[in-house]
């Protein structure tokens, strides 16, 4: 498997052990996740061509998998880094993948989706392009390859001397997330002048991205004897780089420049097995939503000099990736 080496994530992290020592601690351990949600490729614009044609497309790839990791904390009085890495153990189904091209009209719409930084608004969808009629439509099995890795800080301003890491806390962070999907026993639907095709074509396309995300949020942690609880929310910012290629027509579209924003929500519920123990248990639940737009550059390929004249590179590329995961481990103290 291709390995892809990420910096640090600074998130605001998503566990602490129950009984925290106040001198510094190192705790280390292992968890699985389930991740359940999709990755979203389109490009369009309503700027008709010379022949009156205005459309885009749409690749839809499906993250329903699952993952092992390892994590590892460093904890003081006021501040706690967590280390979070994963990955699939080579590719893995992650469900149908879809491709989609279709036609605009004057009544569509195109509206990106994440955070306006100007008027202070956010819109949560993988969507952007509404209003649009498919002339061609195709699905097929995907697999996915998947990378990563989060270092994550949370900082207690008012954490008092005598009582473990509890109460409010800012965090901020960087995230890395590397994917590669592959698609295949592809079945293809056209819509022809006289009819329409309907069939098997064998091999569809490859994506794979690369994204960093910078969240900066707050939270709150419960403690309840052995029991903790920990809630928090992020505004994200982030930035990507992407490259699809179709086999058929033997084009590859590259993603430059992309920058995007979403949220991320995270809570966590852990058990220390009793007071003198050195294991904590713990279960989490995540979710990811990050919107970006950058633009495209056209590589070879049946049809690629009439894309770049007349369609989506005008309007760029518009990534949406939404998703939810669950996760359950351990964590050991380190004397």
């Amino acid at each position: 498997m291709r390995i892809h080496y990420a910096g640090m994530t600074l998130i605001c992290s998503l566990t602490l052990s129950a009984a925290m020592p106040l001198a510094a601690e190192w705790q280390w351990g292992l968890y699985g996740t389930a991740v359940h949600g999709k990755h979203i490729l389109e490009t369009g614009s309503k700027t008709r061509d010379a022949n009156g044609f205005a459309g885009g497309s749409r690749l839809t790839y499906p993250r329903y998998f699952s993952a092992p990791g390892v994590r590892g904390r460093y904890s003081t009085h006021n501040w706690l880094v967590d280390l979070n890495y994963q990955l699939t153990n080579g590719s893995q189904r992650s469900g149908t993948a879809r491709n989609e091209d279709f036609a605009l009209y004057e009544n569509s719409t195109i509206r990106s989706s994440g955070w306006d930084l100007r008027t202070g608004r956010y819109r949560d969808t993988p969507y952007t392009i509404n209003g649009s009629r498919n002339f061609a439509d195709a699905s097929g099995k995907s697999d996915l390859q998947y990378q990563d890795l989060e270092v994550n800080i949370d900082w207690y301003p008012w954490q008092s001397d005598d009582a473990p890491q509890s109460g409010f806390f800012l965090g901020t962070g960087l995230h890395y997330s590397y994917q590669k999907y592959q698609v295949y026993d592809v079945i293809q639907y056209l819509r022809l002048v006289n009819g329409f095709f309907l069939g098997p074509i064998g091999v569809g396309n490859s994506f794979s991205s690369v994204e960093w995300e910078f969240p900066l949020g707050f939270g709150y942690q419960w403690h309840l004897e052995q029991l903790y609880i920990k809630a928090a929310l992020y505004m994200n910012t982030g930035i990507n780089t992407g490259r699809d290629h179709h086999k058929q027509r033997n084009i590859t579209f590259l993603i430059q420049d992309a920058s995007g924003s979403g949220i991320q929500y995270n809570l966590e519920l852990g058990y220390q097995m009793d007071a003198e123990s050195p294991y904590t248990l713990f279960a989490r639940y995540q979710g990811r939503h990050y919107y970006s737009r950058g633009t495209i550059q056209i590589r070879g390929g049946l049809g690629g000099e009439y894309l770049l004249q007349y369609t989506g590179i005008r309007q760029g590329v518009r990534i949406s990736r939404k998703e939810t995961m669950l996760s359950s481990g351990f964590l050991f103290s380190i004397p």
